[in-house]
């Protein structure tokens, strides 16, 4: 059963030690982060499910971990308490969410489920595989071409893309974020979208329908980023 939903950014530069001179930029990212952390991570979780884009649909080995060398800072982080020996298979979303937990304090049983381009629903039916409570962390972004120096460069209908993310997040109910412009999300390459459509799938799966929830914007780098809870 899903007990809460966490909606987080999938920015490596939310990390501090790959900011670096940056890193006070995101202070408040990062506050808002913790506070959807202590909303959905609450007695009645028996374990978190991280839930990030990449190639091939399906779960991590219980033991995966992965780094953020790539992005210049060899940070690690995984699905156990130790990461020594085990698999380097992790996301780059799912290494800073887990990241996220160790920061937080959460020593609980952890899960990774990957989301492929356009398998959401499909992704949202494995869900159903999880034992337990459980809170499902989803790791991604929303538009990436929200200014001229974005990774995608600026893009016109970028803010009204995120202003639908925004305002699903915000209403809590699964059916809104269903809804979400497919075509759209693929053309502001926004990295959450197949990961929102696991959790509306999932949680319309269950017969939930609108939860309490908490929204946070902002777009410092011309990306929309999401700090969300729905509890």
């Amino acid at each position: 059963m899903i007990n809460s939903v966490g909606f987080l950014p999938s920015a490596p530069l939310l990390v501090g030690d790959l900011a670096a001179g940056a890193a006070s930029e995101l202070d408040g990212l990062r506050a808002q982060c913790e506070r959807v952390l202590g909303d959905v991570l609450t007695a009645a979780v028996d374990s978190v499910v991280l839930i990030s884009s990449g190639r091939l649909t399906g779960w991590l080995p219980e033991d995966a971990k992965g780094s953020l060398r790539g992005f210049g800072v060899d940070v690690r982080a995984g699905l156990g308490v130790s990461t020594d020996g085990s698999r380097e298979v992790l996301e780059c979303g799912h290494v800073v969410g887990a990241w996220m937990l160790d920061r937080h304090g959460y020593r609980g049983r952890r899960h990774a489920l990957v989301v492929a381009d356009g398998a959401g629903v499909a992704a949202g039916e494995l869900l159903g595989d999880v034992a337990g409570s459980c809170a499902l962390l989803v790791m991604g972004d929303g538009s990436a071409r929200l200014s001229v120096k974005a990774p995608g460069y600026f893009d016109p209908g970028a803010q009204a893309f995120d202003n639908e993310v925004r305002h699903a997040l915000s209403s809590g109910d699964p059916r809104v974020l269903a809804k979400v412009d497919p075509g759209a999300a693929r053309v502001q390459i926004a990295s959450g979208y197949d990961g929102w459509q696991a959790v509306a799938s999932a949680v319309i799966g269950e017969g939930r329908s609108t939860w309490r929830a908490r929204c946070h914007y902002e777009a410092p780098y011309g990306v929309g980023y999401f700090a969300a809870s729905w509890t």
